[in-house]
């Protein structure tokens, strides 16, 4: 585990260093968040998850010079990167609508570049800004806490809701169940944490504990299996209470 993270790491800073040299004089920094500074990286499925801030005001020729980077064809570690452009008065005082310059994805099913709008944003980065606030990696720039300002708990805990309705619908049942655990580490810790040490939380306390060391066993074996009317019901139900 510990060589992968490096092996992000690196990559993360590589990019970083990239990055700056395509914007010179307007990155604030570079930022790793997601599973790997939550400690739950895996090499077979995880993603690269990036918060690149940038100041106030970016050109759009800056920008689009900064979208064919992050969409270009890197050497990513993992199942591909996941990257978010901001600029640094919404990153340090992150609201609705959650704006945003570029997001980039590079994942083999799902390669897109989406552009920001005026007025529109991406509830996502909720949670990207929570994780990256309290756990992210500076590959380059000030510490994250200095760039990226808090968020509410109950913003946070209504977002981790949300994904836990998509999930029902949309992901497998391991990736439902340990959300839905850690949403509940979330509500009485205040606690963000990665899906696996949501697991474990829960199998500690005896929350579900069927439903929760399959779904770690699914993860750690990296198999899906479908969500059951019993899952579903399950998680919905923590959705309702988190949220």
């Amino acid at each position: 585990m510990a060589d992968d993270v490096n092996v992000v790491r690196e990559f993360t800073s590589e990019l970083a260093a990239a990055l700056a040299n395509v914007a010179a004089g307007v990155l604030v920094g570079v930022y790793l968040h997601g599973s790997a500074v939550l400690g739950d990286w895996s090499a077979r499925a995880s993603d690269v998850d990036v918060l690149v801030v940038v100041e106030d005001g970016v050109t759009s020729s800056m920008a689009e010079r900064l979208a064919e980077l992050l969409g270009s064809d890197l050497e990513c570690p993992g199942a591909g990167l996941e990257a978010s452009v901001v600029v640094a008065g919404a990153a340090s005082a992150p609201t609705a609508p959650w704006p945003f310059v570029i997001h980039a994805t590079t994942t083999h099913n799902d390669r897109k570049l989406v552009w920001g709008t005026s007025g529109g944003g991406d509830v996502d980065l909720i949670l990207h800004y929570a994780v990256a606030r309290s756990h992210g990696w500076a590959a380059c720039g000030p510490e994250p806490q200095l760039v990226v300002g808090a968020i509410p708990d109950v913003v946070v805990a209504s977002q981790l809701a949300q994904e836990l309705c998509w999930a029902v619908e949309h992901a497998g049942a391991s990736y439902a169940i340990l959300n839905a655990c850690r949403a509940l580490r979330f509500r009485d810790t205040g606690t963000l944490c990665s899906k696996t040490d949501g697991g474990d939380w829960a199998r500690a306390r005896g929350i579900q504990p069927e439903l929760v060391q399959a779904a770690l066993d699914d993860r750690r074996l990296g198999v899906s299996s479908s969500v059951t009317e019993t899952v579903a019901e399950w998680v919905l139900a923590v959705a309702a209470d988190v949220s």
